[in-house]
């Protein structure tokens, strides 16, 4: 690896070399700089691509959609693409200063103005043949989609390939193996560490605030650390500095509004935006829907306590309409002190809250008595985060901002009795929860950006985040896990153009980790060869730690459990994984073909279980976590049609997760619970005058799990009875396959004063019986196994209107 790591940066040298000897000569440039923005709000357009026309000359505009690049031409075409508009092509007069330019491009549906633009090229996706496993997806555009009640971003990334389509009750993505704690997920600087509204059915995120989101699937730079899988950079919208704007909108589970208000002309804007469920005062039937698929197992009823672990909760109980509702709420200020200066302090808070308590009577002691079981949960994050971008000259920019995020879980679950000298139980009283999760991160960071030549970029800065998690859980005993450490970082890599066919980009991250006292080196590196103008071949390595873990609790009865924790020198070991990317792209004017293989080694793989003991009543704790390793492996393809009345794409993964605990499993290797073999998405949307159809499609295969092979009895000496489970292979066994298909249907229309959107869709329109989980519970010596279903036929109904 240091022979390699050397090599690459001699090459960097030579490189530089030869860039300062080419400077010297008279070659004559074009300095073009600027802003790309909206043509209707005059927002920035943060990442929109900017190419020299009929070479591979290109680069992308950063955060507030200012850019700059050098042109070795007297007279050629720019062209600037972004996700959701339209294409602009920008011919070039060598007498001519290009200075400070503003492009202002036009959505997809206005109406086309100046010569200057020459074609319609609008798409809900964009894969670039010059970056590597980075995709984006346009939030304007992802309402035409078939959804569940919300536009969501989340679903959305879902449907494209190396990430997994099927995890109906969780708004995460597993990215190329991983799991969603492994993806860094950025938003306006925040941490976001929980992006699940309503059990995981709509992620945390309103798309009326998202203005750009990269999601960069492996390989990524070195400019960003602290996971092993991903990172998704979401970048919030910023309000229309000349007019007030304004919209919202409503479905069957929830509403939504958000403003734009120019508060000083050109110099400050705020935005803000609002979205609530009514589920708390109207039960539409989608929510009823989606509230059964979590209720639909049964409860056994017997006259005598089983006792034990999932051996039935032995009671008669009321039926109860559970108190459920979610909100969130997201803020942004923009201010241009002056034409190098901007500032923006954005807000973020989201939260849910379930109440599932209930009064019980019949059978709730041995003696008969009746008695109440409180169950509350409560989840959300809070983030806040300020930065200011600095432009000091034609070739340095200087990026600083500080942020807080917090995200906490609690549960607070306990049974209650009434009448003279009634008792618990012991299965209720094994079913008490009082459940605490609290994740505090503070972060400052520090970039820079330095333009050397015409085609040499280099990136440093630093890091420092402070954390403070705590988790507290409470059954029979009671367990905490309290960290607290600072993580100092640096990093510098250099993206370089080498010929006009062959682009390099090399970095090197270094850590310093206050929680073990320990230094990690992190080396990345992608290439990127232009094979001709069509086709090009990539390439990708890095090595990546992560020092906050989410473990996983191995729950074979009632689904496996989550909580975080902080990486320390002892029991929980800071997790590691190199990646290796390769790839090939064909892209012309409507089509795109890539392929992409990848291979993930990781180490330290965390998961708490008691498995080794075979009871599942004792306590938890540090104890039993584990630590293995893992491979994860695969081959994605996609072909996506990009432009015209009829777009889409179809993409196909194959691919395997697997584990190795030695502690675990009598020390085979297992797959991963998120292991998937094939999986097959497509996507079609169709565009006829007014109305927007569009068709997903969903196959996969089924994931692994663990069941019991057999259970006993063993009779305590109080008397009570305990069940115990002898457990088969984990993870040896597969669910069916699973299969989705959905449409939709938007009609559009507008007004003097407003747009307007009315959308209706289906889920699942063939109805398929997609397994979520299998369920086990004891009747007598009998094990009784219930499937636990995801959502069948499930239509919905939406509309949204956004003011002029």
């Amino acid at each position: 690896m240091k022979f390699i790591l050397s090599c690459i940066f001699i090459v960097l040298l030579a490189v530089n070399c030869q860039l300062l000897k080419a400077n010297e000569k008279n070659i004559r440039i074009i300095h073009v700089s600027g802003q790309v923005t909206d043509s209707t709000d005059t927002s920035p357009l943060a990442f929109a691509t900017i190419r020299i026309k009929g070479s591979n000359i290109a680069m992308q505009t950063k955060e507030n959609g200012y850019f700059e690049i050098d042109v070795p031409n007297d007279t050629c075409t720019l062209e600037v693409t972004y996700v959701g508009y339209r294409t602009k092509e920008i011919k070039l007069n060598p007498n001519e200063s290009y200075s400070g330019l503003t492009i202002r491009l036009s959505k997809e549906n206005e109406k086309l103005a100046e010569v200057l633009i020459v074609q319609e090229k609008e798409k809900i996706v964009r894969l670039s043949s010059d970056e590597i496993s980075s995709v984006r997806i346009s939030p304007k555009l992802i309402a035409k989609l078939p959804n569940l009640g919300e536009v969501d971003v989340m679903r959305s990334f879902q449907l494209l390939p190396g990430i997994s389509g099927t995890n109906e009750s969780s708004s995460g993505l597993y990215v190329r193996g991983g799991t969603p704690d492994q993806n860094l997920i950025l938003f306006d600087g925040m941490t976001i560490y929980h992006v699940d509204h309503f059990f995981g059915f709509f992620s945390a995120f309103n798309a009326n605030t998202i203005d750009d989101i990269e999601l960069m699937k492996g390989g990524f730079p070195a400019l960003y650390g602290g996971r092993l899988s991903s990172v998704m950079n979401i970048t919030g919208k910023p309000a229309d500095m000349e007019h007030l704007k304004g919209g919202g909108g409503v479905s069957l589970l929830s509403a939504n509004v958000y403003f734009e208000v120019p508060v000083v002309k050109d110099k400050v804007s705020l935005q803000i935006a609002a979205r609530r469920s009514y589920s708390d005062i109207i039960q539409t039937g989608l929510y009823n829907k989606i509230f059964n698929m979590y209720n639909q197992t049964t409860t056994s009823v017997s006259t005598q306590p089983t006792g034990g672990f999932g051996g039935g909760r032995s009671f008669q109980q009321q039926s109860v309409t559970p108190t459920f509702h979610f909100y969130d709420l997201n803020s942004k200020i923009t201010y241009k002190p002056s034409s190098k200066d901007e500032i923006f302090v954005s807000f973020y808070n989201g939260e849910d809250k379930l109440d599932q308590s209930q009064s019980i009577s019949s059978g709730f002691s041995r003696n008969g008595s009746s008695g109440g079981l409180t169950n509350l949960t409560n989840w959300g994050n809070t983030g806040i985060s300020a930065q200011w971008l600095r432009k000091w000259n034609d070739n340095f920019d200087s990026h600083v901002f500080i942020s807080y995020s917090n995200y906490f879980n609690l549960t607070d679950r306990e049974y209650s009795s009434e009448g003279t000298g009634t008792q618990l139980s012991s299965s209720q009283a094994f079913d008490n929860a009082n459940l605490s999760n609290n994740i505090k991160d503070l972060t400052f960071r520090f970039k820079n950006e330095w333009k050397i030549g015409n085609s040499n970029q280099v990136d440093f800065g630093t890091e420092i985040t402070q954390y403070n998690i705590k988790y507290t859980g409470q059954r029979t005993d009671t367990l905490t896990v309290n960290g607290k450490a600072i993580l100092y970082s640096f990093y510098v890599q250099d993206n370089v153009e080498i010929t006009k066919k062959l682009h390099l980009l090399a970095g090197y991250r270094g850590s310093y980790f206050a929680g073990t006292s320990g230094f990690y080196s992190e080396p990345r590196a992608s290439i990127i060869f232009n094979l001709s103008k069509n086709i090009s071949l990539k390439a990708a390595f890095g090595k990546y730690y992560q020092f906050v873990s989410c473990i996983t609790q191995e729950d074979i009865l009632e689904g496996n459990k989550e909580y975080w924790v902080l990486d320390n020198k002892t029991d929980v070991p800071v997790s590691w994984a190199f990646h290796y990317v390769a790839g090939a792209t064909y892209e012309n004017g409507n089509w795109l073909f890539n392929v992409e293989g990848y291979y993930k080694s990781l180490d330290n793989v965390l998961e708490e279980s008691q498995r080794t003991t075979r009871n599942f009543l004792a306590p938890t704790n540090t104890e039993n976590i584990y630590s293995g390793t893992g491979i994860e492996k695969g081959i994605e393809f996609l072909a996506q049609k990009k432009f015209g009345n009829t777009t889409g794409w179809l993409c196909y993964t194959i691919g395997s997760a697997i584990y190795n605990f030695p502690d675990l499993n009598y020390g085979k290797s297992f797959y991963a619970d998120q292991d998937q073999t094939h999986e097959v998405k497509a996507v079609v949307n169709r565009k006829i005058r007014k109305w927007d159809f569009a068709a997903t499609f969903v196959y996969a295969t089924g994931k692994p799990y663990t069941a019991p092979e057999s259970l006993y009895q063993l009779t305590m000496l109080d008397g009570t009875t305990n069940t115990y489970y002898h457990l088969n292979e984990k993870n040896g066994d597969r669910l069916s396959p699973y299969s989705r298909f959905d449409l939709a249907a938007t009609y559009n229309w507008e007004t003097r004063l407003a747009k307007m959107h009315i959308s209706a869709s289906v889920f699942n329109l063939l109805n398929h019986q997609n397994i979520w989980y299998k369920e086990f519970s004891p009747q007598g010596y009998q094990l009784n196994i219930t499937n636990v279903n995801y959502l069948g036929f499930t239509p919905n109904l939406s509309f949204a209107i956004d003011f002029k």
